[in-house]
């Protein structure tokens, strides 16, 4: 067997020395030169052989790839952001009486809002009408953010700030006063015109934190891929 037949495609090669992960380069891209050394096919369909395995290997490494799924919660934190905004802006603003009168503004089921193709209306229409700064302050959401950064501050000084920690103090920290109004309107009969600062807490506490948490995330989660 000649020597060019021994040595994979160059190109596949620089790739997968490129595109992989330093923990399974070279396991990797030695099981490939393995197999392709062992072929007993001509010399083409190895080669074709070899393409076809190093780019499903490499596509599977960059679908998987830390940096994806980086930009991946980076933009789904956005959205949230943003059809956060539009809601509460919504719940401040709008003045039509019969979208008031759904169930799920006092019955604790207040999720159905977001699937509710009036607020994706409001977005597209009405959206960048009645803009207040004021809107955006909220006293129990400021303390809850702030007890948040408090515990986040805690977390670091005692050295148990990763990315585990990091991702159930969020979730609490996001989800934490949406639970307390859904338990709030589930054990109280709550009238429509008071239930507006329950649902304000939830939406402006999410506006304050879903974007410092999913950048405290992000940069832990690329920093520990920086490391291996």
């Amino acid at each position: 067997m000649s020597t060019q037949q021994n040595i994979p495609p160059k190109i596949a090669l620089a790739l997968l020395e490129k595109c992989l992960p330093n923990s399974v380069k070279d396991e990797i891209i030695g099981d490939l030169h393995e197999q392709y050394f062992y072929s007993n096919e001509p010399l083409v369909l190895k080669q074709l052989s070899f393409w076809w395995l190093a780019m499903l290997v490499i596509s599977r490494y960059i679908i998987l790839s830390k940096k994806l799924i980086a930009v991946l919660i980076s933009a789904i934190s956005c959205a949230i952001f943003f059809v956060c905004i539009s809601a509460l802006l919504f719940l401040s603003n709008s003045n039509d009486a019969q979208a008031f009168s759904k169930p799920y503004w006092t019955d604790g089921n207040f999720y159905q809002f977001f699937i509710d193709p009036m607020l994706y209306q409001f977005m597209s229409t009405k959206m960048l009408e009645g803009i207040n700064l004021q809107l955006f302050i909220n006293l129990p959401s400021v303390l809850w953010s702030l007890g948040g950064v408090v515990f986040f501050v805690m977390l670091k000084r005692r050295s148990l700030l990763n990315l585990q920690t990091i991702a159930m103090a969020s979730l609490i920290l996001l989800i934490g006063p949406y639970f307390w109004g859904v338990m709030s309107f589930k054990t109280n009969e709550i009238p429509l015109q008071e239930s507006g600062p329950i649902i304000a807490f939830s939406l402006v506490t999410v506006i304050y934190l879903i974007v410092p948490l999913t950048f405290l995330f992000v940069k832990q989660m690329l920093s520990r891929t920086h490391k291996t």
